[in-house]
């Protein structure tokens, strides 16, 4: 059974646009600490913060993306309905996987849509392996993170701090690899790619990506590794602003919004 439902107009150009901004397996509200406000002029960035990090530090982790999707989907819904106002979702690496989801489930339930996707590090869906990354032993486990580039270069081996996260990264794996819904395609809203050189895309995931929306989908490399966001704010910037310019209303009467489907 398909849901009707309706694409949702961008406020006027003098409203601030919120980037809600979700991080990569491990990562927290935190790990966006250096996007700031005053650096990116008519923007405001919000993490948000799954239990067992952060503030929510005491909190249990989620090793279930079902409940991962719908503590997400908890915070932002209020946030996004009580602004009332244009929003981008940015999701790094897993993060980007997640904004999916939501912006499926934002779509179906009829809630504000956000003006785009900001995928950065996006790892596109691969097919099931042999290797699953969340019951290796820890040097492998380590090991493997180190080869994909999942772990940060502060998190140095054997350190405290590595310690620390290694929990937290492996149960957001776990809840990664253990979910069986496939990921939503034909979004009827544009997405922003943006990875590292190092990470180019084979034909077949850019294929996936392509699939992914029904509007558009922008894509271009920066210099940097898994984690260039951190060295490279510029280029995400330039996207988050190319983005929001993109997805303004064109001066002028207002034109009816596109009418689409979307299966749930």
């Amino acid at each position: 059974m398909k849901n009707e439902v309706h694409s949702v107009q961008a406020g006027s150009p003098a409203d601030p646009v919120t980037v809600y901004c979700i991080p990569f397996a491990g990562g927290s509200a935190n790990s966006f600490s250096t996007y700031k406000a005053q650096d990116f002029p008519g923007l405001q960035f919000q993490a948000l913060e799954l239990p067992g990090r952060g503030l929510r530090g005491e909190a249990p982790l989620l090793t279930c993306l079902e409940a991962i999707l719908d503590d997400y989907w908890q915070q932002l819904v209020p946030l996004v309905t009580a602004a009332q106002k244009p929003y981008v979702l940015w999701g790094h690496s897993m993060g980007a996987a997640i904004t999916g989801w939501l912006t499926a489930r934002l779509l179906r339930e009829q809630v504000r849509s956000p003006l785009f996707l900001l995928h950065t590090s996006k790892v596109a869906t691969r097919q099931p392996t042999d290797l699953v990354l969340h019951r290796l032993p820890e040097q492998q486990f380590i090991a493997e993170l180190r080869q994909l580039g999942g772990l940060p270069a502060f998190l140095s081996d054997g350190s405290d701090l590595l310690r620390q996260f290694l929990p937290i990264i492996r149960a957001d794996i776990r809840a990664l690899e253990s979910y069986t819904q496939p990921p939503p395609t034909g979004l009827p809203v544009p997405i922003r790619v943006l990875v590292s050189r190092q990470e180019r895309p084979t034909p077949t995931e850019w294929g996936r990506w392509q699939q992914e929306s029904s509007a558009s989908v922008a894509y271009q490399e920066v210099a940097g590794d898994h984690f260039f966001i951190y060295r490279n704010r510029p280029a995400v910037g330039e996207q988050l602003r190319l983005g929001v310019a993109a997805g303004r209303p064109a001066p002028g009467p207002a034109r009816a919004p596109d009418r689409f489907t979307i299966s749930p």
